[in-house]
């Protein structure tokens, strides 16, 4: 499974593979230390296609609703549970038999930032390990912007199939009856 390890024999969801600007860091939650609701909430979307399809978790974390409807990214933000750590302290582990160095994937898969965020924002202020304001708007922003080319393609696509009968302007004139014409 994408996005589990561990971090110091604890074992971890890896939210962001590397922070702007400090790409030998990432953004860990402990995953066994959450809160209950939310533990189930992180375990649910790391099981679904959206997650194990995401290059970065955060991304399937901010679409995942947990049972009060609000957003997982936003839950974990909130209740600042994400930890910065070097990423040569946190071993994949996608399965049982396999251990990898979270600095050895971001290398060879070529990342300089594996975020959604771009890499001019500034570092993360305030208590270690958490993202900004600016930084989340940011990811916002980026993932509405990518939902909406997608909605407009997928709107594309439909036309193509099916296209909408046309729309006219307005209600259709009113049929005058025989009786109103001879008054």
């Amino acid at each position: 499974m994408k996005h589990v390890g561990v971090h110091n024999d604890r074992k971890v969801a890896v939210m962001f593979r590397q922070v702007p600007n400090e790409p030998d860091k990432c953004l860990i939650v402990y995953t066994e230390s959450l809160p209950e609701d939310t533990m189930k909430a992180v375990n649910e979307c790391l099981a679904t296609a959206d997650a194990q399809n995401s290059t970065v978790f955060a991304d399937a974390a901010y679409r995942f609703k947990t049972v009060t409807g609000e957003g997982l990214l936003n839950t974990i933000h909130i209740g600042n549970l994400m930890n910065k750590v070097p990423t040569s302290e946190v071993f994949l582990t996608p399965n049982e038999a396999t251990r990898v160095a979270l600095s050895e994937v971001n290398a060879a898969m070529g990342d300089t930032t594996a975020t959604s965020t771009p890499t001019s924002a500034p570092a993360p202020t305030g208590t270690p390990g958490t993202l900004s304001d600016e930084q989340i708007a940011t990811s916002l922003r980026n993932q509405a912007a990518t939902m909406q080319k997608e909605a407009d393609r997928l709107l594309a696509e439909a036309e193509e199939l099916h296209p909408l009968p046309k729309r006219g302007r307005g209600r259709p004139p009113k049929m005058e009856t025989a009786e109103a014409s001879s008054v």
